[in-house]
């Protein structure tokens, strides 16, 4: 069977493409370090692949998510607090080192609560990385992440499960990655605006309010 959530995964991966597109062209143009710096980025995610199934086990645990949701808050509200615009000198000699560090902040968003974007962008700006540079790295990043995952997915279904036919009907599957597609672009170009805007500390209150409420209710 091929599950429902492995084609809204699809679809956000595609707006990532979609609103991206001249970054992703110029990657293979005129701007290869930071393809270089995506891959040193991604290096980090394999040797969680260890521990993964402890990891997955978490999304079985409903009342830590609040606390993960705090965690994203307050991770968000370090990239605000101490994030600041380094020398392009300086951050040239630490080009390998930056996209490192990132990448180990990518992990911590295999925990469930806990968000992707905000923590590498959080990461980036601590390390002095521009608000636009860190918003583009970090969902560039996403992409092989994304890619891997899917993989990773799709060959544990194809080893476990007799077929991959779907479980759903087709229209059930179009609806989930129509609608994972278009609140992708949404959500990305709401963020955008809002982090040109310096306005990211609205999601520090939402990743607050979420997170305490379930604690109380889960």
């Amino acid at each position: 069977m091929i599950p429902f959530d492995l084609v809204c995964h699809m679809g956000t991966l595609f707006a990532i493409l979609i609103v991206f597109h001249r970054k992703i062209i110029s990657l293979f143009s005129k701007d290869t370090q930071t393809l270089l710096q995506i891959i040193i980025g991604t290096l980090p995610l394999f040797p969680i692949l260890i521990v993964l199934k402890q990891i997955e086990s978490l999304y079985d645990r409903p009342e830590l998510l609040g606390y993960f949701f705090l965690t994203t808050a307050a991770l968000l509200w370090l990239g605000i607090r101490f994030g600041h615009n380094t020398t392009a000198e300086e951050k040239q000699k630490h080009w390998v080192r930056d996209p490192l560090v990132i990448g180990v902040f990518q992990t911590l968003a295999l925990l469930p609560g806990v968000s992707r974007s905000g923590s590498t962008i959080s990461a980036a700006r601590v390390l002095g990385w521009k608000m636009e540079d860190s918003l583009s790295f970090s969902f560039l990043l996403a992409i092989p992440a994304i890619l891997g995952g899917t993989v990773l997915k799709t060959l544990h279904l194809y080893t476990t499960s007799s077929s991959l036919n779907p479980d759903l009907p087709f229209s059930s599957y179009f609806a989930g990655f129509s609608t994972s597609f278009l609140f992708g672009v949404l959500a990305l170009k709401i963020l955008i605006r809002l982090a040109a805007n310096q306005k990211m500390v609205y999601f520090v209150w939402y990743c607050l309010l979420i997170g305490t409420g379930c604690i109380f209710i889960l």
